[in-house]
């Protein structure tokens, strides 16, 4: 049961004494998955900030349209 969960004994010996459950597998895509997220979500966190900032309503956003 450790190897097909890539765990040693002794991880697999706590979590099945302790709560009675193998710790979750994430994928390598999964994991690229969640970065790509966290790093969106930082940008769309920083657009938030700018335009509904404490500033927004004393400066006006320029967009250069060219």
């Amino acid at each position: 049961m450790a190897a097909e969960n890539n765990l040693t004994m002794a991880e697999l010996f706590r979590a099945k004494t302790l709560n009675n459950q193998l710790p979750r597998r994430i994928t390598h895509i999964a994991g690229l998955t969640y970065w790509e997220l966290t790093k969106i979500s930082n940008s769309l966190g920083q657009i938030a900030g700018a335009t509904i900032g404490p500033n927004s309503g004393r400066s006006a956003i320029v967009v250069d349209r060219e």
